[in-house]
Parts: structure tokens; C-alpha cells; sequence
């Protein structure tokens, strides 16, 4: 190339060369070498009529990558951090290497052009956080009595059929929250087994469960548990929030069994556990 005075250098660099995430680290250093040699070559090679650049993919769906794009939870973080919403295919890093390769590129030197789907450009809520590739847990806010709140560990092995998995960005605290901590109930709804508390709530979807029908993955979303869907039976022409999750049944973001059970009233049978904190129903 230096004979005849011009020539072309395309290096494959990654998204690693710029940004990196936990457990890759001896990768994200040889990525961010190329990065700094692609400059390098700009600097040596460039007065010989060479241009040196590099190409940054970001997540794309390849042989090498087939154990994380199998990954369910690591799929929803990818598709929630790329604003095309989805991993890359092979194909989309042809234009970026014909250009780089071909005379339009004259004027270019020392740059790595990431094909990322946008990861790199765009800020995401603290809720789009990176999930393990394993299952981990995740931390809850439990009231086991009266008084008694802990921050504990659940198990989270991803949302069943039927189900959808909500990162939550900010959470608000209800009255029937501030009720179940102070005094261990709300009304004629006693708290008898460990409860997770917090259901209404502001996210995006991170995950559908099997043959569940829902909002994308990476759709915003707020969560009430007292607001039926338009077209829900009963449901009004537009969404509504109820007025409180004290009279309705209070969801949890956190579903590892029984929470709570409304209290027998005198003169009446017991009533099973419910999944939820039952508390007393509308009034008509």
C-alpha cells in the first residue's frame, strides 16, 4: 500500500473499545487496544496515503454470541439498551465496511464507527441495569409485622406463562404500605406470613413470560393494580386509576408465594391465603 500511496485498513474493534460491562474485563482491554492502535496507525500510516479505521459492532446475534443470545434475561437487556430494540444481524456491518474501505473514506482516519444499534448514544433509566447471565436474585422490601420491615433477597428465575416482568425505575409508597409497617394490617387485612410491599409502580418490560401476549420488551409502563386495561370487563373508555389499592387487592413486584390473608371475621369460616394482601372489596 505504501508503494503505490493509498490503501485502506479496516480494524474490528467492539463496543468494548468505548463502554464496558462486569466479568469481560481481559476482553474490553484488547478491544480498547485496537481502538488506540487504529489511532496509532491513523498517526504512522496516514502521510503514506493509508487510511486506518475501525469497525465497533455492538451486540450481534453470531455462533460465538449464541449462548447469551439464548439467555432470556440477557436478550431483554440487549433489546432494552439498543434503540433498534432487537441484537444485530451479520449483514448490517456491510455498509459500514464498504465505506470505510472505499474511496468516500479519504477524509477519514483514526475513527472506530460503532454499529451498535444506538447503545452507545443514548442514556437509560437506572433500571436498565445489566442482569447476571445466571439467575440471580433480586432485593425486596418485606414487612413481616407490625414495625418489622426488612430488605431481603428473592429468588427470580424469570416471569412464569401468563406473566410480565417489570424492571421498576421508581415505586411510590401507598397508604395501605404505611399501614401494613405502623400497625401490621389495613382494615380487616392482617399481615400473617412475610409480605413484599410496593405495587404501584413505573418501569419498562424487561421480560414476557412463555406464550404471553403483552407490551414489547423496553415499553415504558406503569403499574396499578386497581386499573383494568381498555376493554377490560367493566372497564371504562379510558384508563382510570382507582382511587386506593387499600380497597383492592395490593400486588408486589415479587412473587414467591402466599403474602398475606384476610382476617376471619367473627362468625365466619376462615378464609384461605391469597397470593396477594387482600383487603376489603369496593364498595358498590
Amino acid at each position: 500500500m505504501a508503494p503505490r500511496g493509498h490503501g485502506k485498513i479496516v480494524y474490528i474493534c467492539s463496543l468494548q473499545s468505548e463502554a464496558v460491562r462486569p466479568g469481560i474485563a481481559p476482553y474490553s482491554t484488547t478491544r480498547g487496544g485496537l481502538k488506540t492502535l487504529t489511532k496509532g496507525m491513523c498517526a504512522d500510516l496516514g502521510p503514506l496515503g493509508i487510511q486506518a479505521n475501525g469497525i465497533g459492532p455492538g451486540y450481534f446475534d453470531t455462533e460465538l454470541t449464541s449462548a447469551l443470545v439464548a439467555d432470556d434475561e440477557f436478550s431483554a437487556w440487549v433489546r432494552k439498551r439498543t434503540q433498534a430494540g432487537r441484537w444485530g444481524d451479520v449483514g448490517g456491518l456491510v455498509g459500514a465496511l464498504i465505506f470505510l474501505a472505499s474511496p468516500a473514506s479519504d477524509f477519514v482516519g483514526g475513527q472506530v464507527l460503532y454499529v451498535d444499534g444506538g447503545m452507545l448514544s443514548v442514556l437509560r433509566p437506572r433500571s436498565a441495569t445489566l442482569p447476571a447471565t445466571s439467575r440471580s436474585p433480586m432485593h425486596a422490601c418485606v414487612v413481616h409485622g407490625a414495625g418489622d420491615l426488612r430488605i431481603e433477597e428473592r429468588p427470580y428465575d424469570g416471569p412464569d406463562p401468563g406473566e410480565i416482568a417489570v424492571a421498576v425505575a421508581l415505586g411510590g409508597i401507598c397508604g395501605s404500605d404505611l399501614h401494613y409497617y405502623r400497625h401490621g394490617r389495613v382494615g380487616d387485612c392482617t399481615v400473617l406470613e412475610p409480605m413484599v410491599l410496593g405495587h404501584e409502580i413505573v418501569g419498562h418490560v424487561a421480560a414476557l413470560g412463555p406464550r404471553t401476549a403483552g407490551p414489547a420488551v423496553g415499553t415504558p409502563v406503569a403499574v396499578h393494580p386497581a386499573t383494568r386495561p381498555p376493554g377490560a370487563a367493566g372497564a371504562p373508555n379510558a384508563p382510570r386509576a382507582a382511587a386506593t389499592s387499600a380497597r383492592t387487592p395490593a400486588t408486589s413486584a415479587v412473587p414467591p408465594g402466599p403474602r398475606a390473608s384476610r382476617a376471619a371475621s367473627p362468625g365466619s369460616s376462615p378464609r384461605p391465603p391469597h397470593r396477594f394482601a387482600c383487603c376489603r372489596p369496593n364498595s358498590p
